[in-house]
């Protein structure tokens, strides 16, 4: 149950990170958004925001309408949102490993590589699991160490202590 819940609070650790995420993804489409004269800009920046508090996928849906709106007005100002989403999504992978990385206390190389290898050992799902699995193992690595074993009758082992 102890690790069931360690489980726990890192999944929540993550998702706290997140919503800061999301919440900078939906300042920024708004800017874009109203920059640029869509119609819906706060509609569509709002579900941003809401779509992108879920990983990855969050944000190809957002990015879908965002694209879909651009289309109705002209190709080049979906061009244009292409360009942006494309950048939005390449800041938000170093984004998400400083926040993530910030929040689960591991330095921003460590979370990007988790990332890294969370998609490519396992697509969308590793990528949202990764920052979460690290957190986990660093906990789970840091509860105790080898002194702190019992010996194999339940006692503590006592080491005879060195002549002198």
């Amino acid at each position: 149950m102890a690790r069931a819940h360690t489980f726990y609070d890192s999944f929540a650790t993550v998702m706290g990170a997140q919503i800061l995420i999301s919440f900078i993804n939906f300042l920024l489409t708004m800017l874009f958004l109203f920059w640029n004269d869509y119609p819906f800009a706060m509609v569509l920046s709002g579900m941003t925001f809401v779509f992108g508090l879920m990983p990855i996928v969050g944000n190809l849906v957002s990015n879908t309408l965002i694209l879909s709106v651009g289309l109705t007005i002209s190709p080049q100002t979906a061009l244009w949102a292409l360009l942006f989403l494309v950048a939005i999504h390449k800041l938000e992978f170093f984004l998400n490993s400083k926040i993530i990385g910030h929040r689960i206390k591991n330095p921003m190389w460590l979370t990007l590589l988790g990332l890294i290898l969370g998609e490519k050992l396992m697509g969308i799902l590793g990528m949202i699991l990764a920052p979460v699995v690290l957190h986990y193992i660093k906990v789970e690595a840091s509860r105790g160490t080898l002194a702190d074993e019992p010996g194999l009758d339940g006692e503590q082992e006592v080491l005879p202590s060195p002549p002198g």
